[in-house]
């Protein structure tokens, strides 16, 4: 018996951490998968005073995490007390995966919007309606959207940010994997989950004809949108969020429709 996705060749360009997990997925399901990450996730470089910020959290009326990773490396700088404090703060999480990361180690979630995966959604729950004089920390990576902070002053927050990690380009001589993987016939599609990881994948491939004429398996409309701005012209399969089980769920639907 056939699997679903047999004989597909997937490229995943998540971080290399989370990249292991959606290859092993994606393998169940029979495809033939490579990584190539196009982000690479490391820690900031004036950690002491960050680690301060952190443990100090406790006098903000809401902590706000922005990812797993921004959970991870948060509370690996925080430690202990860090964890400690967030019992005395209201959490939110933007998306259910982020939320997870977090039941994980023990802190509980109180805000999470029942479905989507961002900022639009998190700051459509009721209880961010009214959040004036409330002081908010928004712990995320370097260089995030400005959109939920943004609309939290607007509605008469304080907000402070924790930036605990950052997001680099990996170096350009990787590009010569990809490459010489499309010239051996053994890319399908190249599975993006961050507008971000498109910027560095043109940069990286340098806008070559052939990579436009690629399928793209992307975790979000704006990426798509992203894409066709860029010149993409071959299928675009767009998943309802960037999580392993929504980006699977589309891409075998996808080779389903594609072949009756």
């Amino acid at each position: 018996m056939s699997a679903a996705l047999d004989n597909l060749y997937i490229v995943v360009t998540r971080p290399l951490k989370q990249a292991v997990q959606t290859r092993n997925k994606l393998q169940a399901a029979g495809a033939k998968v490579s990584l190539f990450p196009l982000l690479e996730i490391v820690p900031v470089a004036s950690a002491e005073t960050l680690r301060q910020q952190l443990i100090n959290a406790r006098h903000y009326h809401c902590i706000i995490f922005i990812s797993t990773n921004a959970v991870e490396y948060a509370c690996a700088l925080g430690g202990d007390e860090f964890l400690s404090n967030l019992h005395a703060c209201r959490i939110g999480a933007i998306g259910k995966r982020t939320a997870q990361a977090l039941n994980t180690k023990h802190i509980p979630v109180h805000l999470l919007a029942e479905s989507g995966f961002t900022s639009e959604n998190f700051l459509a729950l009721s209880a961010l309606r009214k959040v004036n004089k409330q002081n908010f920390l928004i712990i995320r990576g370097q260089g995030g959207r400005e959109l939920l902070a943004q609309t939290l002053r607007q509605r008469g927050a304080q907000v402070d940010y924790a930036d605990v990690y950052r997001r680099i380009c990996p170096d350009d001589s990787t590009a010569e994997k990809l490459i010489l993987q499309y010239q051996q016939q053994q890319i399908d599609i190249i599975a993006l989950t961050s507008s971000e990881s498109l910027h560095n994948l043109l940069i990286l491939i340098n806008n070559t004809k052939w990579l436009k004429q690629t399928a793209l398996l992307v975790g979000s409309q704006r990426i798509a949108a992203d894409a066709r701005q860029a010149g993409f012209m071959a299928d675009i399969i767009v998943a309802a969020d960037p999580g392993d089980q929504s980006m699977q769920e589309a891409l075998i639907q996808w080779r389903q429709d594609s072949i009756k």
